[in-house]
């Protein structure tokens, strides 16, 4: 392969911590796309900084969830299409 290949390859695939902590975000609400998902695990593979991010905003939202669902209430939390969208045109603008 050519370097060219590479780099493209690479600045394709590769995402910004800004970008992996937007999606690690979106994914704690939604379900990420199959090439989100890969180039998410691809950048957390490499990032210890996202890596503790997502460890620290997986356990902040569970302790949000126990706090809420005191009552054994069913509370979820949704985006509204206004915010996905915008989320996803600041991810497509990385």
């Amino acid at each position: 392969m050519s370097n060219d290949i590479i780099k493209n390859i690479k600045n394709n695939m590769m995402l910004s911590c800004d970008t992996a902590t937007l999606l690690l975000t979106k994914g704690e609400y939604e379900k990420l796309s199959l090439m989100d998902e890969l180039r998410l695990k691809m950048h957390l593979a490499s990032c210890k900084l996202c890596r503790r991010f997502e460890e620290q905003t997986a356990e902040m939202n569970q302790q949000i969830r126990d706090f809420s669902n005191i009552d054994n209430t069913k509370i979820t939390h949704k985006l509204t299409d206004n915010q996905k969208n915008k989320l996803s045109d600041i991810i497509d603008n990385k």
